[in-house]
């Protein structure tokens, strides 16, 4: 988002395009299929290799009407631990 103010703060903004193609370059890759899948697209997101390297899971219901909460895993692995402590700025351990 800083690099997109950057280059195109002020009145003008920018185009989708064009904040995909700073994302791109921030990330060194090409994400047009990421952003296709997973911002134009009404297809079902995949989070589940996410929530789980965070030690995260979906809780609720089984259709899709029903209230789902995300919550910590009792189980999170040492690593997964770790990862959510920097993801939520705390120190490792609590």
């Amino acid at each position: 988002m800083k690099r997109a103010y950057e280059r195109y703060g002020g009145a003008r903004g920018y185009t989708s395009d064009e904040f995909r193609g700073v994302a791109e370059d921030v990330a060194g890759t090409n994400l047009r299929e990421w952003f296709r899948r997973s911002v134009s697209s009404t297809e079902e997101l995949e989070y589940d290799d996410l929530i789980e390297s965070y030690g995260l899971a979906f809780t609720g219901g089984d259709v899709p009407a029903d209230r789902w909460t995300l919550e910590f895993r009792d189980n999170a692995t040492a690593a997964q631990l770790r990862n959510r402590d920097a993801w939520l700025g705390r120190p490792a351990g609590r």
